[in-house]
């Protein structure tokens, strides 16, 4: 009777250490996840960077025997200014889109109102409503609609503008980082791949990591290709229909 006691006080022991350690296991990932995370990031994203442009530095670096650092910068700035120009002419041409949307308000609103009334007509041609208070009704469900925007949603834009510039200078303080830590790492890559060999868990973080990384790149691919695709199906559609805001609403 005693030992069968000891047996199960040393299972209640083994099960509340289990649960402490699953415990202390969720807590170290919360605190890593929320505090240690978002301070790496910046060196993550130059650390992947890095591993994908190191070929081509490595091939300029071989003709030309030009510093890497300087390579990395020219590569960056060149690829950067592609990439701002390429945003420069979407954003310019939607934003033009979107200026003649807003010009051309007035009108939707009379076709919208054309296209209301025509629907109580039917509808008092084929069930008896009056045709008169149905728009009416429809008509002041709208403005209660519109108040309610006006009350609720832009006021909470306005209040969060502090926010929105506190997420755009964080943003461009980690692009920053992110572009220095990519010159640094592309300058040292050899030497740090070099002492890191040199250690015999590398290979097998290296294999885990590559096959990660790799899994993740194809996940992204694929759903970026899937979303331009989707976008470029729905504005040439709306192109080929003679709509003026194909980019727009594409």
């Amino acid at each position: 009777m005693r030992q069968k006691g000891e047996g199960i006080l040393r299972n209640e022991k083994a099960v509340s250490k289990k649960w402490l350690k699953i415990l202390g296991i969720i807590s170290g990932v919360y605190f890593i996840m929320k505090y240690i995370v978002p301070l790496i990031i910046p060196f993550l994203m130059a650390g992947l960077v890095t591993l994908a442009i190191h070929p081509l530095i490595q091939m300029l670096y071989k003709k030309t025997k030009l510093n890497r650092a300087l390579l990395a910068g020219i590569c960056l700035i060149l690829v950067g200014g592609g990439l701002l120009f390429i945003l420069w002419l979407f954003c310019a041409k939607l934003c033009g889109q979107l200026s003649n949307f807003v010009m051309d308000l007035d009108e939707y609103e009379q076709q919208l109102s054309n296209m209301l009334t025509g629907c109580c007509n039917y509808m008092e041609d084929t069930f008896g409503v009056n045709a008169k208070e149905l728009e009416e009704i429809a008509l002041e469900n709208i403005q209660i609609f519109a108040n309610h925007v006006q009350v609720n949603f832009f006021p909470k834009i306005m209040n969060s503008s502090v926010s929105y510039l506190k997420n755009t200078v964080e943003f461009f303080g980690v692009f920053i980082v992110t572009i220095i830590s990519i010159v640094l790492l592309v300058k040292d890559y050899e030497d740090i791949m070099e002492k890191c060999r040199q250690y015999p868990v590398y290979e097998k973080i290296w294999k885990i990591s590559s096959r990660i990384g790799s899994m993740g790149t194809a996940y992204l691919k694929a759903q970026l290709l899937i979303m331009f695709i989707i976008s470029l199906i729905c504005s040439l559609g709306l192109f080929f229909i003679g709509s003026p805001y194909a980019l727009l609403l594409g």
